[in-house]
């Protein structure tokens, strides 16, 4: 299946987004939405924001300790070897 996804400024911050989507090559739908503009909170926008740098600092924190595990383990295996236990 095939999925495309836009959405275009038309004038004074109107929106309209368009979605197509095919499958098979013959099958194919295209949809188009008008998008009313929501009046959102400065509040509101600041805590959607730190939300989405929790989520990524979290992200940075568990990638960062899977290699630092797999980095030990690369140790653990070398002195392993060094003293013939493998």
């Amino acid at each position: 299946m095939w999925l495309e996804y836009s959405n275009k400024l038309i004038a004074d911050k109107q929106v309209k987004m368009k979605l197509e989507m095919t499958a098979f090559a013959e099958l194919s739908v295209e949809y188009e939405f008008e998008l009313t503009p929501l009046d959102v909170a400065t509040t509101d926008i600041l805590a959607a924001k730190i939300r989405d740098l929790q989520e990524n600092v979290k992200a940075l924190k568990d990638v960062c300790h899977t290699s630092e595990l797999a980095q030990l383990r690369e140790e653990v295996d070398e002195v392993r070897r060094n003293l013939g236990y493998y």
